[in-house]
């Protein structure tokens, strides 16, 4: 390969590789945020700011999952029909509507119904401290016509069926699924470079520039 060849990966693997770790820590972020949510609610305290936090955390999931669908389908030398890319595209095609209805407020928002989701949608979560209750916020200022989708309940096995969704009127998604999803991506693809060796560990160290200034004497 030439070394513009090399640079240009080297680019879509940079792309990669801090997308996923982006989405790794808003997933590890958003369990602790929502049961703050959840503390602070059940205390009747203020929960704006965490709430703020963790629709951050939710739609940097979408986001990010969209951007990694993006790259890892562009990105020279990585055959896209690997088992782990193939496996990650079909779990998460859901992804593309909730970051296509997002992005596009400015145009949207006239369309809403009356009867529709909150317009950054609602997020549901079981608390890790108490696996018998389900929590739903609905964020924003609007109250009639709200509609939202919350965890189901399996009366078999008497408990929730999933951890924390994230719910509009154009679709649902499971957030730690899909972060497992990443996570089990980004397995697939350190295996295949580390069978197919393009660049060292070395290469992913993140290179970090101090500069003091010294006033003249």
């Amino acid at each position: 390969m030439t070394p513009e060849e090399i640079r240009r990966i080297a680019l879509y693997f940079d792309g990669l590789r801090y997308s996923l770790s982006m989405a790794d820590i808003a997933r590890r972020r958003l369990q602790p945020t929502l049961d703050e949510v959840a503390r602070l609610h059940d205390a009747n305290e203020d929960t704006e700011a965490e709430i703020s936090s963790a629709l951050l955390d939710a739609w940097s999931i979408i986001d990010m999952c969209h951007r990694v669908r993006e790259l890892v389908q562009s990105t020279p030398q990585l055959p896209h029909k690997l088992l782990g890319i193939q496996v990650f595209l079909r779990a998460t095609a859901h992804i593309e509507e909730l970051r296509h209805y997002v992005q596009h407020f400015r145009s949207g928002i006239p369309e809403v119904p009356i009867s529709w989701s909150p317009l950054w949608g609602s997020v549901s979560w079981v608390p890790a401290h108490d696996p018998t209750t389900c929590y739903t916020i609905f964020p924003g200022s609007l109250s009639d016509g709200l509609t939202a989708s919350s965890i189901s309940y399996d009366t078999h096995e008497l408990r929730f069926t999933t951890e924390i969704i994230l719910a509009t009127g154009v679709a649902t998604a499971d957030l730690l699924s899909v972060a497992a999803r990443m996570s089990a991506l980004r397995t697939s693809i350190i295996e295949w470079i580390d069978q197919h060796p393009l660049f060292t560990h070395k290469d992913s160290n993140t290179l970090i520039w101090k500069v003091t200034m010294s006033p003249q004497l």
